[in-house]
């Protein structure tokens, strides 16, 4: 009996340990298909990585009311969660085998969590759509067989990317076999670099300036109006016009700030020759509006030009008075702040100057003689100014600084992503200076 009863013992351990594999077994070879494909999912292939994946897209700016929101009543797409990638340089491939994305979607769009912690799309950002569009087409997408393979290479550690694709599956309409995701090293050119050169250009570190330290908490949500000139406006980078990439852009995305560009490439302050959408002519197109900042930049054009400084003041003694001739830059200057005092009594209106550069109007002008009329300017009608001139940061007469920061050696005026990220402290720190001592004052709101 002793004997039989260990016997027993010993059969029901062994059955206790066989059990979890005989139900193992069961699982990968039962009658339930979705459970085997779970099964096989995995097991991944060498470089894939696990991905969780939602019915649903992500709304490119197609779609205005949408931009950048996730629609989770779309049918036949799916979106991932937000994978981190590490390390830079690592090339993330996915393929689409159903039909190809539409342009109304993000198929890869980076994301960055917010003060709540919650993940929001990077704005600006480098989002691409789907479609036939130039972007995608040319800088993240092959097709070939009726699959199209999406490739995204990193320029930075922890790149934060969300994927989606048109699976033309449904829940209801059949099992679902999701995108493959692969991360591998490479030593390929990082896909923003490749855009450099062209219109589509969009650098995450002008999303990621949004988010350092807010200096200035003043300037949250204000409005701002700008009159200037190609500093504030360059094409280059820019798809729509005006160009979202310029120094006042980047403050009001990182505050919170409505802004509304008035600067025209080419622009001159004054009207000594009305070809060049002069300045103090254009103040009538701005709207009513009512704008908490208001700047006028300007200068660069006008020794261009060849505009005369004048003077700023006209006769003397009890009939002195400031000039307001427009065909001289002091006069224009003078004129465009009284029409902006004018059109907003409550903005603060400030100027800011072209930057310092060795090189002088056909009648002798140098350009950092503009700059200083703008400050003295400024000065005499009660207004602050931004002394680019003098931005210790700035060094346009250095062809290294210019190949650098500007769009290429030979540019003394526009500033490339790497200039306006570099300049854009200094900017941000006199603009929020000379705000918070308007509303000190008891200006402003």
């Amino acid at each position: 009996m002793k004997r039989l009863s260990l016997r027993l013992l010993c059969l029901a351990l062994a059955l206790l340990l066989l059990t979890p594999l005989f139900a193992a077994c069961g699982k990968k070879g039962g009658d339930n298909e979705n459970d085997v494909e779970e099964e096989q999912q995995e097991e991944l292939e060498e470089n894939q990585i696990a991905v969780t994946w939602h019915p649903g897209a992500v709304c490119s700016d197609k779609m205005l009311s949408k931009a950048g929101q996730i629609d989770d009543t779309v049918e036949g797409y799916f979106y991932s969660d937000v994978i981190t990638v590490d390390r830079k340089g690592t090339k993330l491939t996915f393929a689409d085998e159903g039909e190809t994305a539409g342009a109304n979607y993000y198929v890869l769009s980076h994301w960055r969590q917010n003060d709540a912690g919650e993940w929001v799309p990077e704005d600006p950002g480098d989002h691409y759509a789907g479609g036939t569009g130039g972007r995608t087409a040319q800088y993240v997408a092959t097709t070939a067989d009726g699959v199209t393979t999406y490739t995204y290479i990193t320029e930075r550690n922890n790149e934060s990317v969300r994927l989606c694709y048109n699976a033309g599956q449904t829940a209801e309409s059949g099992r679902i076999k999701h995108a493959k995701v692969y991360l591998t090293k490479t030593t390929e050119t990082p896909t923003l670099l490749l855009q450099k050169a062209t219109k589509y250009y969009k650098d995450l570190r002008l999303g990621q300036y949004g988010f350092t330290e807010k200096k200035y908490p003043e300037l949250a949500g204000k409005t701002i109006y700008i009159m200037g000139d190609s500093y504030f406006n360059d094409h280059v980078y820019g798809e729509t016009s005006p160009s979202p990439y310029n120094l006042p852009a980047l403050i009001a995305k990182k505050y919170g700030m409505t802004l509304a560009n008035y600067a025209k490439s080419g622009s001159s302050v004054s009207a000594y020759v009305t070809t060049n959408n002069p300045m103090c002519r254009r103040i009538t197109q701005m709207s009513a509006g009512s704008p908490d900042i208001v700047i006028l930049e300007g200068g660069r054009n006008d020794l261009n030009i060849d505009a005369p400084l004048g003077t700023l003041y006209t006769g003397t003694g009890s009939e002195r008075q400031l000039s307001l001739d427009e065909t001289t830059f002091y006069g224009a200057v003078n004129s465009c702040i009284a029409q902006l005092k004018a059109k907003y009594p409550n903005a603060m209106i400030i100027g800011m100057t072209c930057w310092k550069v060795n090189r002088h109007s056909t009648g002798g002008v140098t350009q950092e003689q503009y700059a200083d009329a703008m400050v003295r300017a400024c000065a005499a009608n009660g207004v602050p100014c931004i002394d680019a001139a003098h931005f210790s940061v700035v060094r346009m007469d250095d062809a290294d600084f210019r190949a650098a920061y500007c769009r290429d050696a030979t540019d003394i005026s526009h500033m490339n992503i790497d200039g306006m990220i570099l300049t854009g402290p200094t900017f941000e720190q006199a603009l929020g200076t000379a705000y918070r001592a308007f509303i000190a004052d008891g200006q402003g709101g």
